[in-house]
């Protein structure tokens, strides 16, 4: 059971005790069993000396420091190495942008404040896209922001033993950007048809097998890609149930993933005969153990988001390059072909359908909240566009001059 605030009489070394920023202090002997008073104000000026900013610490410093935190929780298995090597970039580039006085990384923690970190935001927003003529997407600026307010929050409370290197977040009043809503999506299950009979049709060296199965099941599902590629056949229940046709379908368990510890919940996919039979072909032809990953790359490598996303982006170019009609995955905008597309294009059906947002939420594994924030606008708009086509086809009847109804027909001599 951990310990209260404050000073305690630690009865096997007869001195007084406190843990402060993750360390046991001991005061000194002089301080008795009944100097109560006495061992709360040591206490007292241990707290406020380890609450007080280190003005010797540099912004880069800190940095470095949470990398090495973090790079010791991805050893331990609590984080995803992939997130190390993002948190990586995004806080060498925050480090060189120019801000009121100086570069950002070179600054004094103690100097920090919120003006730096909107310098920085409004940096980041100009800073051109992977397209020629865009710019960094929202959901990446808003990723980039969180990771340099995390590291600062860390800096507060980092544990570990470690001495706090601020004794505030110098950002506690940021409104972090908002990503706008999703479009509708644009790709249909044509289009997705054309990218599988696109995948099937190249060699293995250009496109795995794993890769064109992985695909299918992001388009069956509307899973996150690294729900997938993380999941190990152990996972796979082959025969959770039937469907209203009487087909078995099975069921993608995952303890560890995105929101795990938020939902205190497994992530259930749900996968449909479509999937479930040429993952169990596989199963069957490769006798693989229960730990093994069900994907991996060309090169028998573990897929990570950079490799996946190349991967997509080289193939699509390459159907491109030689005139497959994609459909609306050839072009470059909401549709065109990456991991994440299919997610996207599920929740926009199930929505638009009528789909209650929770349930939506727990298909996809994120709350409805999350629905409704980012795809609830869809819903309004199907329902304005079916009552526009629904006015439409009642135009021209009317009721006489007050035009509420069909006009009367006068009886004839």
């Amino acid at each position: 059971m951990a310990r209260p605030g404050g000073p305690w009489w630690w009865r096997g070394r007869s001195r007084w005790a406190a843990t402060i920023g993750g360390r046991r202090r001991t005061a000194p002997k002089e301080l008795g069993e009944r100097d109560k008073a006495a061992a709360w104000a040591w206490y007292s000026a241990l707290a406020a000396e380890a609450a007080a900013p280190r003005p010797d610490v540099r912004v880069v410093d800190l940095f470095n420091l949470y990398l090495d935190a973090c790079a010791k929780r991805a050893a331990r298995g609590d984080m995803d190495p992939a997130t190390v090597r993002l948190a990586t970039t995004v806080l060498t580039q925050a480090a060189g942008f120019v801000v009121p006085g100086g570069k950002f990384g070179t600054l004094p923690v103690v100097d920090v404040r919120l003006r730096h970190l909107e310098s920085i935001v409004a940096q980041w927003s100009n800073r051109p896209g992977v397209r020629p003529g865009s710019f960094v997407s929202s959901s990446y600026l808003a990723t980039a922001t969180g990771l340099v307010r995390t590291a600062f929050r860390w800096s507060v409370r980092p544990g570990g033993g470690l001495e706090p290197l601020l004794g505030a977040d110098p950002f506690a009043g940021f409104r972090a950007p908002t990503s706008r809503p999703a479009r509708v999506a644009i790709c249909d299950r044509k289009d997705a048809a054309k990218w599988l009979r696109w995948l099937r049709a190249q060699p293995r060296t250009e496109a795995s097998g794993d890769f064109t199965l992985l695909q299918r099941c992001l388009i069956a599902t509307g899973a996150r890609p690294s729900e997938f590629y993380r999941a190990t056949w152990g996972e796979i229940r082959w025969d959770a149930g039937r469907t209203e046709a009487g087909a078995t379908y099975g069921v993608l368990t995952r303890l560890l993933w995105k929101n795990s510890r938020k939902s205190d919940k497994p992530r259930r996919i749900i996968l449909l005969p479509s999937v479930l039979r040429p993952l169990r072909r596989l199963y069957t032809r490769i006798n693989p153990a229960p730990d093994s990953l069900i994907f991996r790359s060309s090169t028998r490598k573990p897929w990570d988001p950079s490799m996946l996303a190349q991967a997509t982006a080289r193939l699509r170019r390459a159907a491109v390059a030689a005139a497959v009609d994609l459909g609306a995955l050839g072009g470059e905008g909401e549709g065109r072909a990456r991991g994440y597309l299919w997610r996207h294009v599920a929740a926009s059906r199930l929505v638009m359908a009528g789909v209650d947002l929770v349930t939506v939420g727990e298909l996809l594994g994120t709350s409805a909240d999350m629905i409704a924030k980012t795809y609830g606008h869809l819903r309004d708009e199907h329902v304005v566009a079916a009552a526009t086509t629904l006015g439409s086809a009642g135009r021209g009847v009317t009721n006489g001059p007050s035009g509420s109804g069909p006009k009367a027909v006068r009886p004839g001599p």
